[in-house]
């Protein structure tokens, strides 16, 4: 079993990142998939600057009478969904032929009038608005978890830059002159035991952040947290086809299931 740590350190250019679910798993190095991420984002933004776009900068925009959200646009740099749904729709079985499918459709996958571009637009637009709603209740919950804990009102900021965004970070916030960074995940399903807690989550993990903040939307009942910290600890969170592992000395907290006190970790 590999550590997050070591599987998803956002400076090591030989770790692995899995794409997709078998039977159509592909897994690539980091260097190579940010390689690949480099020639998305130079294709979206020679066709896109001249509307109006930058990277990470969400407005409105008019093509060829479409008004389309940039966050969209931004969006589709590094998405493991569209990855996903590409090497599925193709039935691709090799890092190679992904690499290649790519590369070889870049206008149908991502020009406006390219064939792949709506579907991959439907597809963000469910991401985008869950992901958003999650991250403002998983932020608010955080900031209401520190006045309870610490007594202090923190005042969380948006990633400010490109680097940011894609290393995963979601939020952050000064606290003793020190920058306090989180990342936000979707989660399914957890386990406490012997121990330790199990995750099941969704969400692709980048993992360079402080804190790692977990939420389940639920209809009919409150909505489900977790914090754990990623700072000093976050090398012995253990990760395994999608469940993440770790001893219940990282948690920081989970609603109404258990509380731990913050001042052993890193505020």
């Amino acid at each position: 079993m590999q550590t997050i740590f070591k599987l998803f350190e956002a400076y090591n250019g030989n770790s692995i990142v899995r794409l997709s679910r078998y039977p159509n798993s592909i897994e690539i190095k980091q260097s190579e998939l940010s390689a690949l991420n480099s020639i998305i984002k130079k294709y979206l933004d020679s066709i896109y600057t001249q509307y109006g776009y930058s990277y990470g900068n969400n407005k409105n925009i008019y093509i060829f009478g479409d008004i389309i959200d940039t966050e969209y646009i931004s969006k589709m740099v590094n998405n493991r969904l569209i990855f996903s749904k590409l090497i599925e729709r193709n039935n691709i079985t090799t890092k190679d032929e992904f690499v290649n499918y790519v590369k070889n459709n870049l206008f149908n996958l991502y020009n406006i009038r390219g064939k792949d571009f709506s579907t991959n637009m439907m597809l963000l637009g469910g991401t985008i608005k869950k992901g958003k709603r999650g991250e403002e209740y998983s932020l608010e919950y955080f900031t209401d978890f520190l006045y309870k804990t610490k007594g202090r009102v923190i005042n969380i900021q948006k990633p400010t830059n490109v680097r940011e965004d894609i290393e995963g970070i979601d939020g952050k916030f000064m606290w003793n002159d020190k920058l306090i960074t989180l990342q936000v995940k979707p989660f399914i399903s957890y386990n406490v035991t012997n121990g330790y807690i199990e995750i099941i989550s969704e969400g692709s993990l980048s993992f360079s952040t402080i804190y790692l903040v977990l939420y389940k939307e639920n209809r009919n009942k409150a909505n489900e947290f977790i914090i754990l910290s990623n700072g000093i600890n976050c090398d012995q969170i253990e990760s395994s086809n999608g469940v993440y592992k770790t001893e219940i000395k990282n948690i920081v907290n989970i609603k109404d299931i258990i509380e731990i006190d913050i001042n052993k970790y890193n505020l």
